[in-house]
This record gives structure tokens, sequence and C-alpha cells, in this order.
């Protein structure tokens, strides 16, 4: 218990760290894994099927060193988990990753590039990298998420999902929708109810609600975060 709560931790650390350097189609592809699994979801209406495929630039290894260089020390290996997904023909962006204990899950939030399908969350078992569950929200008013949900986390009763620039807001679902849930299925969960993100000052206006770019849950706090780019998202 006490390692699953270190890892968690360190999730969130290394989520704060991507938001910060703007680093996330770098991040998330080298996660330490011992295995690299491959596999595929069809959607529930089945119009839709997102596969599991190695994605490899061919800048990899000179990309990899200059960020192990900067951020790691130099240290690790270029290998990790491969997300699904980021096949031309799918056209997810990946968000945002938290872990999920109960099931020993890498959960990693995306959104459609042109926002033509709804937002996705692929489960990766945690031991070997298999995709083993997919995930997709219906909004509180029952339409389909087209959010860009930069992030996911899990309490002891409620799955939270940062739902973007849309509402700029964090909803949530009972931690009970996954009951039952079997591998390779694809579910779709209703969001409850929403928590409004409060209000703050923006140079542009009196008043902005922020973005809610990422969410991290912890010993009973919930801990929000918004994108920051300077010329471009002026809240930080």
């Amino acid at each position: 218990m006490k390692n699953k709560k270190l890892l968690r931790k360190a999730l969130s650390i290394v989520l704060t760290l991507v938001i910060l350097v703007g680093t996330v189609s770098i991040c998330f592809p080298y996660l330490k894994l011992d295995a690299r699994a491959a596999g595929s979801i069809t959607t529930t209406d089945g119009e839709e099927t997102i596969t599991q495929e190695e994605i490899v630039t061919t800048d990899r290894d000179t990309t990899y060193s200059s960020y192990a260089a900067q951020y790691l020390n130099g240290a690790g290996e270029s290998t990790g988990i491969v997300i699904p997904g980021l096949n031309a023909d799918q056209d997810y962006v990946i968000q945002g990753m938290s872990y999920y204990p109960e099931k020993d899950w890498m959960v990693v939030t995306a959104y459609h590039n042109d926002e033509t399908q709804p937002s996705k969350v692929f489960c990766l078992d945690a031991s070997t990298g298999e995709f083993v569950a997919m995930l997709s929200f219906l909004n509180v008013d029952g339409t389909e998420n087209l959010d860009h949900g930069g992030g996911i986390a899990f309490s002891e009763n409620n799955i939270y999902y940062s739902c973007g620039d849309q509402d700029r807001s964090i909803a949530y679902a009972p931690l009970s929708a996954l009951d039952g849930i079997e591998e390779g299925e694809h579910r779709v969960i209703q969001l409850v109810d929403e928590i409004e993100m409060y209000e703050v000052g923006s140079v542009t206006s009196d008043s902005k609600t922020a973005y809610t770019a990422y969410v991290c849950y912890d010993e009973g706090y919930l801990w929000l975060g918004n994108f920051y780019d300077r010329g471009a998202y002026l809240l930080g």
C-alpha cells in the first residue's frame, strides 16, 4: 500500500513537470516499463477502433537523449509504455495521466484532434503495458464529452475528470461506474455533477473562469491546475 501511494505521488510530480515544460509528446512515450504490449478496443457503437501501436519518430534517440540529460541527469533508457490512439488515422492528442491502484492501471486521457469523436480514457495494465480497457464520458446533460480532458484522478469514492476549456470545471462520477468492467471493454460513463472553478482576474477582463488543465487527488485533497503559456494562455 505504501509503495502504491509513493507511485501515485511520483506520477503527480511527473504530470506537473509535463505541464510546466510543455513536453507532453516527449514525456509520455518514455515511462519505464518492462513490456511493450499491442492491442485494440472497439467503441460500444462499433464505429471506431483504437489501436495500441508504437509510433517511432526519426529523431527519437536524439530527442530522448536531450530530455534525459536535462531532466533525468542522463539516466534511463529509451523504452516505455505504448500509448493507444496515436496512429495518424485515429489522431488522438494525449493530455493527462493518473494511476488507479485498485486495478493497477495507468490511465491516460486524450481528445480527438478535430473533436469529431468523444474524448477517451485509455486504461493500461501498469505491470505489462497492455491496453485493457477504454472509457469515455457523457456530460451532465447527457451529451457526448468532446473536451480536452486535461486530467483524471481517483478518490475513494469518485472519478474526477478535468473538462477542459468548454465547461472550465471538474466533473465527477461515482467510482462504482467502473464496477464489473471487463478486459477489452469500452465503457461510457455518465458524469453526475461538476465543480465550477472559482473566478480569477485576468488582464483582459475583470474576471474570468480559469481553465482546468490537470487534476490530482492525494490524501483527501483534490489538486487542480491550469496550463500557462506566455502570450497564449494568460492565466497560470
